[in-house]
């Protein structure tokens, strides 16, 4: 697959990444270190475009992944280095459900049963939360940082309650999920609209209803046209392509949350 004629025949969904990514570090991780590159800073479409373009033009080799954390990205108009200067000013609790059968559609089918449960549990208790197959083992479930902070959360906060967060989602829906592996600082969360270079799956944005329906063939790339038009919220102008050129396309914004 072409990823890169697929993000431009799909321009919503890189307007999608880049609100993803925006307040946070952008990594893209390879089996071999040393062509892995972390501490990226994407603050606009043309840098966007100039990273997937770099990364993708050849292939999909790299996991396209930004950090859970969001950061401070300038201090008095001076570029931060984020290997060095890491200061969050958020972030969101993000639970890791997944299996580890070797079939893939039978530990997508144990993840999803998994996930329905903590689903259900957080929708009842009008907990804000967005729902991302992962393209592979499960699915990322997020308790976005606006619900977190506006009940009481605080930045410093990250990783202090995982056990407690844990022990509380096995008391009310009898599914352990595992929030230790994403409570450290600097862990990275995949992007979503990427896709996982072993599976060739996007790692998806699942509404509400599509997560209730949900199907492996939601995630192939080429399907994106059956499902993203039916998350459409309302349309705008962006501009872009590979040198950041006016384009003036009309693309769909969306909302993938409970919100």
């Amino acid at each position: 697959m072409n990823l890169i004629e697929f993000y431009r025949n799909n321009p919503a969904l890189v307007w999608e990444i880049l609100k993803f990514i925006r307040p946070r570090e952008v990594a893209f991780i390879h089996s071999n270190p040393k062509r892995t590159k972390r501490y990226i800073t994407i603050i606009n479409i043309r840098n966007l475009w100039k990273c997937l373009y770099r990364f993708f033009e050849k292939g999909v080799e790299h996991h396209f992944f930004a950090s859970i954390e969001y950061l401070k990205k300038f201090e008095n108009g001076k570029k931060l280095d984020l290997k060095t200067e890491w200061h969050p000013f958020g972030w969101d609790l993000v639970l890791d459900i997944d299996e580890h059968a070797e079939d893939v559609e039978e530990r997508i089918k144990l993840a999803y049963e998994k996930a329905r449960k903590i689903v259900d549990f957080l929708f009842d208790n009008h907990i804000s939360f967005r729902i991302h197959f992962t393209g592979s083992k499960g699915f990322h479930i997020y308790i976005p940082w606006k619900w977190l902070k506006e009940h009481g959360w605080l930045a410093e906060d990250y990783g202090k309650y995982n056990r407690v967060i844990a022990e509380l989602i096995w008391e009310k829906t009898r599914v352990k999920t595992d929030v230790s592996t994403l409570s450290k600082q600097k862990d990275l969360i995949r992007v979503p609209f990427s896709v996982h270079p072993e599976t060739g799956l996007l790692c998806y944005p699942l509404t509400l209803q599509q997560f209730k329906k949900f199907k492996i063939d939601m995630a192939y790339p080429e399907n994106i046209d059956n499902t993203f038009e039916t998350n459409k919220l309302k349309k705008a102008t962006v501009t872009f392509n590979k040198k950041g050129t006016i384009l003036n396309k009309e693309v769909i914004l969306c909302r993938y949350s409970n919100e």
